[in-house]
């Protein structure tokens, strides 16, 4: 999508990239359906609106630019199901066809940008979860460019060899993932993706904003399939390890739980987290229980939990990134 973005952009033979377009794929064109390409497809100025839609969830800033740009000629481009399939403003041209398979990637991905469903249940058929077992890529030790910090009250070191349970190599996670706001947060104070990480390939990132007061907000994600009522076993494993950083200059604070099917919920308070990549080593009886909730059932563990609030930290928003999360014996 970048590759795509780019060389829009740097072709300016075209008037069509030179008002922001992009989207090259597969569509109708003036001269017929073509397969159109940054490298083996070549171009004419076509663009197809369905390939910016369905990019959403990669590249959601430069989409909804394109989408708006698009808006402003919904007069040309806008018709009784949506965009058209393509338009080249170079040659006046716009489609009077829509495309089923072209208009069905801009609902799915527009329904993944926003509440990742569609990912989510696919992720849960047995037999692409086998495949990703089989073929997705794994972090067998620390990176060597990763750097070990000591965050206050957080036990550090190597842990070459630890089980890794999610390693964000699918675009929803591997049982899924998302944000959520209580108090009085309001509903765009936090927000998740997955993004590209020269250290670790892929790693989740959470943007959190906990200024107003009576605010707390963050990001879940699922250690197992719970849809299928499936938990995690980690009663051979005694720590939970993951790496983190932040985008904040101040060294920062946030809270992490662990919940189980019995209502068993635990905290543990990560300090001093700063812009290099620090490795979190927390055994499991340092978690404390909340009074209201029971013991966490650590042979049937369901999520992980990211919490941010307000008055926790003087840290009130930014954006935490958070890495390879697995247990270790």
């Amino acid at each position: 999508i970048e590759y795509d973005m780019q060389f829009c952009k740097d072709d300016s033979q075209y008037e069509t990239f030179k008002d922001g377009f992009w989207g090259l794929s597969a569509c109708d064109g003036p001269n017929g359906y073509r397969a159109y390409g940054a490298v083996f497809g070549g171009t004419d100025g076509t663009v197809a609106p369905y390939a910016m839609i369905g990019s959403l969830p990669f590249t959601p800033n430069r989409s909804k630019e394109a989408i708006l740009k698009m808006w402003t000629l919904k007069n040309e481009l806008y018709g009784r199901y949506g965009f058209v399939d393509a338009f080249n403003i170079d040659q006046n041209w716009r489609d009077l066809d829509y495309i089923g398979i072209d208009v069905g990637t801009e609902v799915l991905m527009t329904e993944n940008y926003y509440t990742g469903m569609v990912w989510k249940y696919f992720m849960q058929v047995p037999y692409v979860q086998k495949a990703l077992d089989l073929i997705g890529a794994k972090h067998l030790s620390t990176p060597a460019t990763a750097t070990t910090q000591i965050a206050t009250s957080v036990s550090t070191g190597q842990s070459i060899g630890y089980s890794i349970v999610e390693n964000f190599s699918s675009p929803y996670g591997k049982y899924g993932l998302g944000a959520w706001t209580g108090g009085t947060s309001l509903a765009t104070d936090a927000n998740v993706q997955i993004i590209s990480d020269s250290e670790f390939g892929h790693v989740f990132e959470i943007y959190f904003d906990v200024d107003i007061p009576g605010s707390y907000n963050g990001a879940w994600l699922n250690l197992a399939n719970i849809n299928l009522n499936q938990t995690l076993d980690t009663s051979k494993y005694s720590k939970i390890i993951f790496f983190v950083k932040s985008d904040s200059a101040t060294p920062m604070n946030f809270k992490i739980e662990l919940k189980s099917p019995n209502n068993g919920s635990e905290y543990f308070y990560v300090k001093g987290i700063g812009q290099k990549w620090a490795e979190v080593v927390v055994p499991f009886k340092e978690f404390k229980k909340y009074l209201w909730t029971n013991p966490t059932d650590f042979s049937h563990l369901t999520q992980m939990t990211f919490v941010f609030e307000n008055n926790l930290d003087v840290v009130d928003s930014g954006h935490v990134y958070i890495a390879d999360v697995g247990f270790e014996k």
